[in-house]
C-alpha cells in the first residue's frame, strides 16, 4: 500500500484536506482504507488489485489508515511534519493586540515544543494564565492536533510609519526537530504626519509683532524642513532671530539634541511675525 494526505489552507473557517491511497499488491485481495477526518464523517475506501482512490473535503485529516479489517488499524500514513499557522499573517493596530493559532500538521513521535521569537515593536504571549510573556508552546502526543493560541501585542512609538515584524517559530522534539515557520505581523500606525501651529491664529498691532510655534505631530524618518511664506507688504517673518536678516525656514531633526538651526521634532520652534506700518 501507499498513500498520504495533506491539510490545506490556514483559514480557521475554511480548512480543506486531500487524501489518497493505492493498493500496490493484487495478491493481497481487498484492502480497506479509512480517512480519519476531525469533527466530520470519515471516508472509507475498499481497494482491490492496483486500485487507487483520492478525495478532498472540508475539515482536517488526523490520519489515513489501511488494513484488511477496520477493527485492526495496523498501519497509518502520516503527514509531513509541518507547523500550521492560522491565519498565515496578522495585522494589528499600534498599541493594540491580535492573535493566531499554531498546530501540528500530523501526529508527532514524541512531545513537541515550539519556541517563538519576535523582532522589536511587538511582544507575544503563549500562555495567558501564567504571569509574564511566555514564548513556548507544548504539544503532547495525546492531543497534538489541538491548535494553541498566541497573543501578539504591538508597542506604541512616535513615528507615523506602518511597520512589519516577523515572528519566527522553531519546533523541537519528536520528528519535528527541523521544522520552522514564519508569520508576518503588520503594525498599523496611529500617528499622522502633520504640522502643529500654536496658537492656530495670531493677532498683532500695526507696527508691532507677535509669535507662534511650529512643531511636528510625529517623529520623522529624516530631517524635515518647513518653509514659510506670507503676503507681500503686509507682514515680515523671521524663523531665526540669531541670524542676520529675516529667515523663512525651520529645520527639525530626528535627534534629541541639535544647535539653534536644527530642533528636536517634538519641540515647537518660534516664528515671529511683524506687521508693516
Amino acid at each position: 500500500m501507499e498513500g498520504g494526505y495533506k491539510n490545506k489552507g490556514n483559514s480557521f473557517w475554511n480548512p480543506r484536506w486531500e487524501a489518497w491511497a493505492r493498493n500496490l499488491c493484487s495478491d493481497q485481495g481487498k484492502i480497506v482504507v479509512k480517512v480519519d477526518v476531525k469533527n466530520a464523517k470519515d471516508k472509507t475506501w475498499h481497494l482491490t488489485g492496483s486500485g487507487k482512490r483520492e478525495d478532498s473535503g472540508y475539515g482536517r485529516v488526523r490520519g489515513v489508515y489501511y488494513c484488511k479489517d477496520l477493527s485492526d488499524r495496523d498501519t497509518r500514513f502520516d503527514a509531513t511534519p509541518d507547523l500550521v499557522l492560522t491565519p498565515s499573517s496578522l495585522s494589528v493596530s499600534e498599541g493594540g493586540s491580535g492573535s493566531y493559532t499554531v498546530a501540528l500538521a500530523g501526529p508527532p513521535s514524541a512531545a513537541v515544543t515550539v519556541t517563538i521569537s519576535s523582532g522589536s515593536g511587538v511582544t507575544l504571549d503563549t500562555d495567558a494564565d501564567t504571569n509574564g510573556n511566555q514564548n513556548t508552546l507544548s504539544f503532547p502526543t495525546v492531543n497534538w492536533n489541538t491548535p494553541q493560541t498566541v497573543v501578539v501585542r504591538s508597542e506604541q512609538d512616535d513615528d507615523a510609519v506602518d511597520e512589519t515584524v516577523t515572528l519566527s517559530h522553531r519546533a523541537s522534539g519528536g520528528d519535528y526537530g527541523s521544522v520552522t515557520a514564519d508569520l508576518s505581523v503588520t503594525v498599523r500606525d496611529d500617528e499622522t504626519a502633520a504640522l502643529l501651529l500654536t496658537p492656530s491664529s495670531l493677532t498683532v498691532s500695526e507696527g508691532g509683532s507677535g509669535s507662534y510655534t511650529v512643531a511636528l505631530a510625529s517623529q520623522p524618518t529624516d530631517t524635515v524642513t518647513v518653509t514659510i511664506s506670507s503676503g507681500s507688504g503686509v507682514v515680515t517673518r523671521d524663523t531665526d532671530p540669531v541670524s542676520n536678516g529675516n529667515q523663512n525656514s525651520l529645520t527639525f531633526s530626528t535627534q534629541t539634541g541639535a544647535h539653534h538651526r536644527q530642533c528636536r521634532w517634538e519641540v515647537g520652534r518660534m516664528m515671529t511675525r511683524s506687521m508693516t506700518p
